[in-house]
């Protein structure tokens, strides 16, 4: 009967069937099967079970002496009323709750800060929770809640314990699955963003399904050796509330249980999960599927391995999980780049950076959130909790690429208990320019675009924890201003370790002169960090440190970041005669493909008078994609060629934005590159 029903289950799941319709006969046999296991097959009593399984395992043994039990639960009534019951079946008084909200990744986090201050071992850890074929739900982070609840929270709590489970070995994972993930050939992430559009309420359940499978298999893959075991379970056809939103199924189930009463209770439901988490004989398998108390096959789809990966770096991607000991870069990896990898305390400032989280105030589109996971993928997972910024375009840029959208908010009306909430240890600023530009009205900090940066220096002031790091891009001609001395005299008053920078991206073979202030500050308790280049510079008594303007020697030229333009597209960013005859003074910077310098994107910096000179050299506007090359911005068609170093968060603009728009989000950003190496030398 069970290869009867696996192969349906297969020959459903590989049908051009919607996937929809597919799922409900898969389900819909699932029922009929066990309905004729419990009125026809000679199975064991559901006492009988519990009796064998609690001889093999050796539980009465343990019972009361050696077995704690921590559970956790959304709703704390609900939770004290169901460890009642459990006592009193079981007469153990070692049962310990918590409360536990797996579709909330803060409720995640707390929860096992509050597991790990019981100071208890952990030998088994059973991701039971799970949503099913609810109406559209969208979590704190913008993901339907079944996918949330279904694999990311479990995801999420299982590797913040993973170290307690590897500490603890022998130990097991036991994650709940479902044939559910029968009706999903893959994971569509444009369907688990909480879009209503592409929502689909069985659909979405069998992609949940399905990330559990490919989570059970990559993770058992990467923990070999360790002694922990990972295995996924289907419990079957089961009398519970997940049905509750589906008034058709909820009515077909109770009509099953009232008329016939062969439906598994819950009690029975958990048997295949009881196994797989006690039986000896099933100590050393791992990364399989079982169902029925016995193993079986998966979807064909649960092999694809590339899937299984994709979906992995996504998880922990969005988790921010990057930092936890099985997803880190190995300690020879870190050894690559500098010699302090037996050094304690290079280690111990690598632990404290990883848990580090990063506020991102006037985030553009996202130069400095780039920088920053340029500047850790060594090393750390950098999560950036929060960031600000009120360009509605730069918003839709951001939004488009992190999958977060900023707080559309001025940073002046953010009170001292909103910023404090984040606990963020690392602020990074880049404040509006144009109260300190040449050509702009230098009213410096009475412009009253200055009032979010003024805010946040007379923040640091009262705010009770202040982070352990800052980084600020502005313009030249700010290291002039009042702004600068306001912030740089706050900064050492508060015990910052402070270095500023005027530089541009020449001196990282970058063939861009565009020069930028930068400051690097950091507490002085901080001491410590690698310093994993050689690095050109003199001292300046005005400014503190400035960067030679020197061509590095592995500087390319700007024919390296040009792309090749069919006829059509060179007339299309053709500069037109009327744009340069119109000009009184045309200021504008020529170069050629094979120059190795050119200026910056935002201003005009070559004056001529007479333009008749020029209208006929053919000029062309550099593109945005040729721009965005210069700027270090990780574009998705220079995955394979131009940018070297990996990302899950290519840049792309929203396909809504107009050319001009491009334009000015990419002329008011910054450089990727100098920011990063910046912050790698001076910083962390």
């Amino acid at each position: 009967m069970n290869k009867l029903q696996s192969n349906l289950q297969q020959f459903l799941s590989n049908s051009p069937l919607p996937p929809a319709l597919a799922l409900v006969l898969i389900g819909a046999f699932e029922v009929f099967f066990t309905v004729c296991r419990k009125l026809f097959a000679k199975t064991p009593s559901f006492d009988a079970s519990v009796a064998k399984l609690a001889a093999d395992s050796k539980l009465d043994d343990q019972r009361n002496d050696k077995v704690a039990i921590v559970t956790g639960s959304r709703s704390t009534e609900k939770g004290n009323i169901a460890l009642k019951k459990i006592k009193e079946l079981s007469g153990s008084e070692k049962l310990i709750l918590g409360k536990l909200d797996l579709s909330n990744f803060e409720s995640i986090k707390a929860f096992f800060e509050w597991f790990q201050s019981l100071n208890l071992p952990l030998h088994l850890l059973v991701n039971n929770a799970g949503l099913m074929d609810i109406p559209l739900q969208v979590d704190n982070k913008g993901f339907e809640m079944q996918f949330s609840t279904n694999h990311l929270g479990h995801f999420y709590l299982t590797m913040l314990l993973l170290d307690k489970l590897k500490s603890s070995a022998p130990a097991r994972i036991v994650n709940l699955s479902s044939i559910a993930h029968f009706g999903a050939k893959k994971i569509e992430y444009d369907q688990i963003k909480g879009d209503k559009s592409k929502y689909s309420r069985l659909g979405n359940y069998a992609i949940s399904k399905l990330a559990n499978i490919f989570f059970t298999k990559s993770l058992a893959d990467k923990l070999k050796d360790t002694g922990v075991i990972v295995n996924a379970v289907h419990p079957g056809a089961v009398a519970t509330e997940l049905y509750q939103y589906n008034p058709v199924a909820s009515f077909g189930m109770s009509m099953i249980v009232s008329k016939l009463g062969v439906m598994k209770t819950p009690a029975e439901g958990a048997l295949t999960s009881l196994r797989v988490s006690l039986d000896p004989s099933l100590k050393k398998v791992t990364g399989k599927y079982f169902s029925d108390e016995s193993e079986w096959k998966p979807s064909v789809y649960t092999s694809n391995i590339e899937e299984a990966e994709k979906l992995w770096n996504f998880s922990v991607d969005k988790e921010s999980l990057k930092r936890t000991s099985l997803v880190s870069n190995t300690q020879s990896d870190v050894a690559d780049h500098c010699d302090y990898a037996n050094n304690k305390q290079f280690l111990s400032l690598q632990q404290e950076l990883n848990e580090h989280v990063r506020t991102e105030f006037f985030s553009g589109v996202g130069g400095l959130h780039y920088a920053l996971n340029l500047a850790t993928k060594n090393y750390s997972s950098s999560q950036v909790i929060a960031s600000y910024d009120i360009n509605q375009w730069a918003n839709q840029c951001y939004e488009l690429n992190f999958n977060s959208k900023p707080i559309i908010s001025g940073i002046e009306y953010q009170t001292i208990a909103q910023l404090e909430k984040f606990e963020a240890n690392c602020w990074l600023l880049s404040p509006p320019c144009q109260p300190f530009t040449t050509n702009g009205s230098r009213k410096d900090h009475l412009d009253e675009r200055s009032k979010g940066l003024l805010h946040l220096i007379d923040t640091l002031k009262l705010i009770k924890k202040t982070p352990s790091y800052i980084f600020l891009e502005n313009v030249p001609n700010f290291e002039k201003s009042t702004m600068r001395n306001k912030l740089i005299e706050t900064l050492i008053n508060l015990n910052y370790e402070v270095n500023e920078f005027l530089m541009s991206p020449l001196v990282f073979g970058i063939p861009n002169d565009r020069k930028r202030y930068y400051v690097c500050a950091k507490l002085k308790d901080f001491k410590f960090h690698p310093q994993f280049f050689e690095f050109d510079y003199e001292k300046n008594e005005k400014i503190g440190i400035e960067i030679k303007k020197t061509y590095n020697k592995d500087t390319k030229s700007l024919s390296y970041y040009l792309e090749p333009l069919t006829q059509e597209q060179l007339k299309f960013y053709q500069v037109p005669n009327d744009f340069i005859t119109k000009r009184t003074n045309f200021r504008f910077d020529i170069v050629k493909a094979e120059d190795k310098r050119c200026s910056t994107f935002k201003k005009d910096e070559v004056n001529f008078e007479d333009t008749s000179t020029i209208t006929n050299l053919g000029l062309r506007f550099f593109t945005p994609l040729e721009i965005s090359r210069l700027h270090y911005f990780p574009v998705k068609e220079d995955e394979k060629k131009f940018f070297v170093e990996e990302t899950k968060n290519y840049f792309e603009f929203p396909l809504n934005l107009s050319l001009k728009q491009k334009y000015q989000l990419l002329g008011n950003s910054l450089n990727v590159k100098v920011v990063a190496e910046l912050m790698i030398r001076f910083l962390f």
